[in-house]
């Protein structure tokens, strides 16, 4: 059987497209990289790159002989933010997809649909015949695409919604901590040693392994037609969120089979130790842990799984362990580790020293940025932030550390916004320019850089970055009473960082719209920078190549303007280059 498979190259979709093929099928997959993977999807499936929700997409479309439509936007936080994304993506698409089956006789069509759609249940377990009142966009846009189906079964469409529970298993995207309670939990553990939870310590979830995920979706779609238009998919078993016997734990690592977890914690004598834990979603939950070691000092950094999940490799008493995963006497690994560095031989000027007895005026700042109104200047100086009226005097506002750099401008001009702090945990901070008022906008682990001011004044964008961690380009409340103290209120748009050189102009450049950002990608050598276009909605543009060592972005209506010291200048010189900013421009445009 050809089997279409939208959202393949997502969690559950690549597993699927995995388990479909190992059955004798032939797998279509259609999917438009949104949240999914290109290298997820198996070799042996046929690729689609495109999005469901777009009409235009159905004419690339080969003929199959069944449908099994994975592809939605399952984010929570992107649901409430952008709740029309979730119409489009989730509800638009079956419709679409239903009626293209229809014209061309395609009967079975299987759904993943969500517990979402019966919102707050009256009771448990749930069954299929519970009251179905979702409370979220997301279960509503869940809950209109099997209604759709349902019109479209009255044509001989052979639907079946399949309403998933909290599935969980290897393969988790552990960079977005938007959705899957196992893989947020999971991600927040391998990046630092707590695990925030929000609301009700008494909520549970009822867990279930991809695994079984994709043995019944496949025998769901081998079977003509079910006898019930829906089925719920879960462990049946709730899991509550916290206990009271919980573990403080540290680098938590799946097992390649993604049904045991290896991680480390503290035994009676308060001592890091190696432990493992089974994980059984559909009959009994969480195994009790089980403590494999008895060292003295256990390195708190990370334990792995060899390829195979039959031992697992850590570090403890000086020395690197092998040992079965199920317990036993730990072996030592004997190895000697040999470190070349080759650096560029650098030839520098003499140096010129100042003549201590002449008295000249210094000009030199952390910080500059010229009001939106175009009437004054911000600049960061000498200890203070100064507020310079153009043509007129200088006025210090208030005192800011010496480590404080990079200025925005909010856009009603009442205040600006710097980075400052120790090296490596910089906050964002903002000062009133009439008052000096100051207020700490974010108290993040890492480092916050490159502020910027949404056009409408609702949004700060910035750049967080932590250690030996990948970068992300972030939007926060730019009203917010508190400080933000957690990066559940700090939403990550897209990937990014900050360039500890700053070859480039890292701010994120905000379209004047306020729905999207440009971030600039920093290259080595002679190659000119990138650039991508990150979309509130979810979507990324890349241009490439981009404007040469861009500095002092701006982002009018029609175009982004930077005075550039560019290759393609005469000279060397500095121009003023332009790039017109379109949906797939790929290219930027330069004038003297």
């Amino acid at each position: 059987m050809r089997v279409l498979l939208t959202g393949g190259a997502g969690f559950i979709g690549s597993h699927l497209a995995a388990g479909l093929l190992q059955r004798g099928h032939e797998v279509v997959v259609l999917d438009d990289l949104s949240n999914g993977r290109r290298e997820n999807v198996p070799a042996d499936c046929a690729f689609v790159e495109a999005d469901v929700s777009d009409p235009a997409t159905l004419n690339a479309i080969p003929v199959v002989d069944s449908v099994v439509h994975f592809a939605a936007q399952s984010s929570g936080p992107i649901s409430a933010d952008v709740p029309y994304r979730d119409l489009q993506s989730n509800a638009a698409s079956t419709l679409l997809l239903s009626r293209w089956c229809v014209q061309h006789g395609i009967r079975r069509f299987v759904y993943a649909s969500s517990m979402a759609i019966y919102g707050n249940p009256p009771a448990v377990p749930v069954s299929e015949d519970a009251p179905q009142i979702p409370l979220s966009y997301y279960g509503i846009s869940k809950l209109t695409s099997e209604h759709l189906l349902r019109v479209a079964s009255q044509d001989g469409l052979r639907p079946t919604s399949l309403r998933f529970f909290s599935v969980y298993g290897a393969g988790q995207n552990l960079d977005n901590v938007q959705q899957g309670i196992v893989s947020i939990y999971l991600a927040y553990l391998l990046r630092s040693d707590h695990v925030p939870v929000t609301g009700s310590l008494e909520r549970f979830r009822d867990l279930v392994h991809v695994d079984d995920v994709v043995r019944l979706c496949a025998d769901v779609l081998e079977r003509e037609s079910s006898p019930e238009p829906a089925y719920n998919v879960g462990g049946g078993r709730p899991t509550p969120l916290s206990q009271d016997s919980t573990m403080l734990v540290l680098a938590a690592s799946f097992a390649p089979d993604g049904k045991h977890v290896a991680l480390l914690a503290r035994d009676s004598l308060d001592r890091p130790q190696v432990w493992t834990q089974e994980v059984r979603g559909v009959s009994n939950g969480f195994a009790a842990p089980t403590r494999l070691t008895a060292h003295t000092h256990v390195a708190s950094t990370r334990v792995r799984w060899t390829r195979d999940g039959s031992a697992l490799f850590y570090s403890a008493d000086g020395k690197l362990r092998r040992m079965d995963a199920r317990g036993g006497s730990p072996a030592t690994i004997e190895f000697s580790a040999h470190l070349s560095v080759t650096r560029s031989a650098r030839h520098l000027p003499p140096a010129r020293l100042i003549d201590t007895s002449a008295h000249l005026p210094a000009r030199a700042f952390l910080g500059l940025a010229l009001s939106p109104d175009g009437t004054r200047i911000g600049a960061i100086a000498l200890g203070k932030l100064w507020i310079i009226p153009v043509g007129g005097r200088p006025r210090a506002v208030t005192d800011v550390p010496f480590t404080a750099r990079g200025l925005s401008w909010s856009p009603d001009g009442k205040e600006v916004a710097w980075s400052a702090g120790a090296f490596g945990e910089e906050d964002l901070f903002a000062a009133d320019v009439n008052t000096g008022a100051k207020r700490q906008i974010t108290a993040l682990a890492g480092r916050e850089a490159a502020a910027t001011y949404s056009p409408d004044g609702r949004s700060i964008a910035f750049m967080h970055q932590k250690a030996e961690q990948p970068g992300a380009l972030r939007i926060i409340d730019a009203h917010a009473t508190s400080a933000v103290t957690d990066t559940l209120r700090a939403r990550k748009v897209g990937a990014g960082g900050v360039d500890w050189t700053r070859r480039v102009d890292v701010s994120p450049q905000w379209s004047p719209a306020s729905d999207a950002l440009l971030v600039v990608v920093g290259s080595q050598g002679p190659t000119p920078p990138s650039a991508r276009l990150v979309r509130l909605s979810g979507s990324t543009d890349t241009i490439a190549p981009f404007l040469d060592n861009p500095i002092f972005l701006r982002w009018n209506a029609s175009a982004l303007t930077s005075p550039s010291s560019s290759r393609r200048c005469m000279g060397g010189r500095s121009c003023i280059s332009t790039a017109p900013i379109r949906r797939r421009s790929r290219s930027p445009s330069s004038t003297r």
